[in-house]
């Protein structure tokens, strides 16, 4: 009877760390850069083998407004690139 438990009990410390591990094998990166005119960022599958990503970037106008005669004003002084990877 104290076998059976304990097979059960393995069983459910297995179960339960399951999703844990898959979840760290599934990677995920994230950065950010700031720029005075719109770049462009990689969008496609990177890396070899088992570690195949894919990235794909989104481009933020950084917007500067100013309150002239009664008018808000806004102008594009820089860009974000934000590129995620996963």
């Amino acid at each position: 009877m104290t076998r059976t438990l304990g097979f059960a009990a393995a069983a459910a410390a297995i179960l339960m760390l399951a999703p844990v591990t898959a979840d760290a094998r599934r990677s995920y990166h994230y950065w950010t850069s700031e720029h005075a005119g719109p770049v462009r960022g990689y969008s496609g599958f990177a890396g070899f083998g088992a570690r195949r990503y894919y990235c794909d970037y989104q481009r933020h106008p950084n917007r500067k407004c100013t309150l002239v005669n009664g008018r808000e004003r806004c102008r594009i002084v820089s860009w974000t690139l934000v590129q995620t990877c996963q």
